[in-house]
């Protein structure tokens, strides 16, 4: 069954009819997220509104690095978190799972792999930046902190109508 919409004007001489066939909303979806622990964390989201898709994400205020490394290498264990869309998809989906991520601090880096997820980072002083890749979809390391307490980032990537948004929270496994 058709709903169809009538619109009845009364201008000057008659009455002035407009129907209206079904219109279709636009698609609108969302995922938001965020990763915690005593030291602070990370906080992302995605957001699909009509063909327009937005990524954002930050720290989360007072997160604590700890004491800054300077010299050598350790391997950080936790979580990530993502957001994503592909085009053509009408809603976004979600994915999150545990990472190792490795830090040398001789070289500046942070690189890691979990699932379709892939970190290839860059260590200045305490803060991350760099490139991120997910299913396929390039991204950016937007931000980030690492030191003797944690290594947080947050990332997000768009191209079309393709995008994600995520973040992750890791420990010294290894200092």
């Amino acid at each position: 069954m058709k709903t169809v919409i009538v619109t009845a004007t009364l201008v000057a001489g008659g009455l002035f009819l407009a129907a209206c066939g079904p219109k279709t909303a636009p698609i609108t979806d969302s995922a938001d997220g965020s990763l915690s622990n005593s030291d602070g964390g990370v906080t992302y989201g995605l957001t699909l509104n009509g063909a327009a898709l937005t990524a954002e994400g930050a720290l989360i205020g007072g997160t604590d690095h700890g004491t800054p490394y300077i010299a050598g290498s350790g391997v950080y264990d936790g979580t990530y978190e993502v957001a994503y869309r592909h085009a053509g998809d009408t809603e976004i989906s979600t994915d999150s799972g545990a990472i190792s991520l490795v830090a040398d601090f001789d070289t500046a880096s942070l690189s890691g792999a979990a699932g379709d997820l892939t970190i290839s980072g860059v260590i200045s002083g305490v803060t991350l930046s760099g490139d991120v890749t997910y299913d396929g979809m390039a991204g950016t390391l937007t931000g980030g902190v690492i030191g003797a307490n944690l290594a947080a980032g947050y990332f997000s990537g768009i191209s079309g109508g393709d995008g994600f948004a995520g973040g992750f929270l890791t420990i010294p496994a290894t200092p």
